[in-house]
């Protein structure tokens, strides 16, 4: 309600999920991902930064196959980004606008 006019704002008065809340499942963000997607996409979120390729096989314990499928998902999704540097690295990126 907005104490100036008396109004109820119909956005304001609903309940919203910050994206660090959003659930990372299979039929989470992005529509279905896969397990090893969901794996990477974890690691990747709750760490804040970026990492490497091989940073994230040490972290997700993925093989290197199995790892590069689920990140070239999670990029063709747009919920991870390659970094333009020296040595690529991978990072997380919430598709939308974040509130």
């Amino acid at each position: 309600m907005d104490p100036m006019t008396g109004t109820e704002h119909p956005t304001r008065g609903i309940e919203q999920e910050s994206p660090s809340e959003l659930p990372l499942t299979s039929t989470g963000v992005a529509g279905e991902l896969s397990p090893d997607e969901v794996t990477v996409l974890q690691g990747l979120k709750t760490s804040g930064s970026a990492f490497t390729f091989h940073q994230l096989q040490a972290r997700t314990r993925l093989s290197a196959e199995h790892l590069e499928t689920a990140l070239g998902g999670l990029r063709e999704k747009g919920l991870v980004a390659q970094l333009n540097t020296l040595i690529p690295s991978y990072s997380y990126r919430y598709p939308g606008v974040e509130v």
